[in-house]
């Protein structure tokens, strides 16, 4: 384990969350670590990139018994940036929303958590041809609420839930 993957996990035992690898299935290939809450359930790897060491979302739940899924989304936000605060080892934290399903319910909710994102901080960010939604520190190394209002390697983006050009690309549909 590297030291990051070390500062990673004892972050989230703090946080009393629980672990456990993630596993797919049908392939018996390992996704991540499923960190999980009680309230929200997290699954992510630590990818090494040029940056340096990035926190990949791979997967985002909120427990059947959240009470409400906009307070939910905004602690897994706090979160995040108590993570970059606390783990200097981590450049960012990205996570990509797939928005073409074909359930309409499903496809809404993605959209809202997105625009729920942005107004948190998040900002849009191509890397290697995909869209990732991305949480990093400012210039003095803080995580920041307004990054996209102040980063100008970032798109333009839009609060409105049906600003697709906001989204992954199309070969992303699941």
């Amino acid at each position: 384990m590297t030291v990051c993957e070390r500062a990673v996990a004892a972050f989230f035992r703090t946080h009393r969350f629980t672990a456990r690898a993630e596993v797919c299935e049908r392939m018996h290939i390992t996704l991540g670590q499923r960190v999980e809450n009680g309230e929200l359930s997290l699954c992510h790897r630590l990818d090494k990139v040029a940056a340096g060491y990035v926190l990949t979302i791979v997967d985002f739940r909120l427990d059947a018994d959240a009470r409400s899924s906009d307070q939910a989304v905004r602690r897994f936000c706090q979160l995040i940036r108590t993570l970059l605060r606390t783990v200097p080892h981590l450049s960012y934290v990205r996570g990509m929303i797939l928005p073409g399903v074909s359930d309409a319910h499903l496809r809404d909710m993605r959209l809202r958590l997105g625009v729920i994102l942005e107004r948190e901080g998040a900002f849009w960010r191509d890397e290697d041809g995909d869209r990732w939604l991305v949480f990093c520190r400012d210039h003095q190394g803080l995580p920041t609420r307004h990054m996209a209002a102040r980063n100008a390697s970032s798109s333009s983006s839009s609060s409105s839930p049906a600003a697709y050009g906001n989204m992954p690309s199309t070969r992303h549909h699941t």
